[in-house]
């Protein structure tokens, strides 16, 4: 799915993968969750594997390639136009776009109408 995903569809699979690492480590280091065979760390370590599977995928929508491990400028500009249109929407808007996102349905009239490189 991530090779032939939109663009929208990618940014929130990078998103989503990032809010859960975080949470899963705050909450282990806070002791709310505990991890005694490892199966947490391994889920985190999945996330994180595709998250960066993701980001390497960017260079789809114009972002040129660079180490998943040190993301260039140029993915943080992509990042930073998406996150930001997201954070924009409207409780109402998110609401579409949330209850899109959760039937599999196109974002289309929904979306920036900018591109992130422009």
């Amino acid at each position: 799915m991530i090779k032939t995903c939109s663009e929208d569809k990618l940014y929130f699979i990078v998103d989503e993968c990032g809010a859960f690492t975080w949470r899963m480590n705050h909450e282990l280091s806070h002791g709310r969750i505990e991890d005694p065979k490892g199966e947490v760390a391994k889920d985190i370590q999945n996330v994180r594997e595709l998250q960066q599977k993701a980001v390497a995928e960017t260079k789809r929508f114009g972002v040129p390639e660079f180490d998943v491990k040190q993301p260039s400028e140029d993915y943080w500009k992509w990042y930073r136009h998406w996150d930001s249109w997201k954070k924009g929407l409207t409780n109402e808007e998110w609401d579409i776009v949330n209850s899109k996102l959760q039937k599999e349905e196109s974002l289309e009239g929904h979306l920036p109408t900018k591109k992130w490189n422009e």
